[in-house]
């Protein structure tokens, strides 16, 4: 099962990854000073390219499980606790085209493989009457990293329902067939991450000639807000052998819902040389992001059958993107 402190700590390092490094050429502290607004810009724009589908894949998982339907009058209590994790384009952010903010140098940047957001769920599930059964599931997760210099906390909550239909199986017929069903569902997920940090950069540069001095102190800070949606079709499949039971699902994904991230600089910029120029930077660059992603995610797992007790372990894929919970039941038949 994954580390979830890792899964944590790989979310959280993508703000570390960004953090500006200024030190381009500027003709004057007046185009420096525009520059770091169209860099932070375009900063932003590749954040939320990178985090939107994501963030909506992580909102539906976590809610893979067997066929089983539950019969009426029945119903069922649980959690899942687990991680999506999806990658992120670390090439591209070195190749970013910016005028006063350096991203090229690995050395300088430990841009991580991959970002993953926790996800853990309260769940109950009620039989209805015709082989139906309708969930509901509900989350919040929030956690916070001080890496001295540097804060950044995160909040998210995740929320959803789903109707299920048996078309095969219950009773005593899963011992001869499988049971089959099919389902839709409806998951939102809503959150923010923030970080802060204190910036000092001192560089030498050159421009047509002259050589002067540019410096930077600032403080920074992200905030990204996203509220984003999950609307599935799913088919399950799934075989009890004695007290195991394995289960496969294919499922049509379309992610709605958007990203904004905003990032603040303030602080003092200034430059030295025959000449001196210094400028209060107190600079907003926000862009947003839809989701729009239509996907095709495959679940497996199994579940682990004691009288009235369920547990087991998903995996969820679609794409580059995946997801591993595991999860625990109380079920009322």
């Amino acid at each position: 099962m994954i580390n979830m402190r890792k899964a944590v700590l790989i979310f959280l390092s993508f703000g570390v990854a960004v953090t500006p490094l200024y030190g381009g050429i500027a003709e004057d502290v007046e185009t420096a000073r525009a520059d770091v607004t169209a860099d932070m810009l375009e900063v932003s724009q590749f954040v939320n390219d990178q985090i939107v589908e994501g963030l909506a894949f992580n909102a539906g998982a976590g809610n893979a499980m067997s066929a089983d339907v539950i019969q009426f009058p029945g119903f069922g209590l649980g959690f899942s606790l687990g991680a999506a994790i999806w990658p992120i384009d670390a090439g591209k952010f070195q190749a970013l085209d910016l005028r006063t903010i350096e991203t090229s140098s690995a050395s300088k940047l430990d841009m991580p493989d991959n970002l993953g957001m926790i996800n853990g769920t309260g769940h109950v599930r009620v039989g209805l009457p015709f082989d139906f059964d309708i969930s509901a599931r509900f989350g919040e997760a929030s956690f916070s990293a001080d890496e001295g210099n540097a804060d950044t906390d995160v909040e998210n909550t995740v929320w959803g329902v789903e109707v299920r239909r048996r078309l095969l199986g219950g009773m005593w017929t899963n011992i001869f067939y499988p049971d089959i069903a099919v389902c839709v569902s409806f998951d939102a997920a809503t959150g923010t991450m923030e970080r802060t940090e204190r910036y000092e950069d001192i560089r030498n540069e050159v421009y047509a000639g002259t050589a002067y001095t540019q410096e930077i102190a600032a403080d920074t800070r992200w905030r990204t807000e996203w509220n984003v949606q999950n609307i599935a079709a799913k088919a399950m499949i799934s075989k009890t052998f004695l007290i195991i039971t394995p289960f496969l699902g294919l499922g049509v994904n379309k992610h709605t819902g958007d990203v904004e991230t905003d990032i603040r600089t303030s602080g003092q910029l200034s430059l030295e040389s025959s000449f001196s120029n210094a400028t209060t930077l107190n600079l907003t660059s926000k862009s947003d992001k839809d989701a729009q992603d239509t996907q095709v995610r495959l679940m497996a797992g199994f579940e682990l059958k004691i009288l009235l007790l369920r547990a087991g372990f998903s995996g969820e894929f679609a794409g580059d993107n995946k997801s591993y919970h595991g999860f625990v039941r109380l079920q009322f038949r």
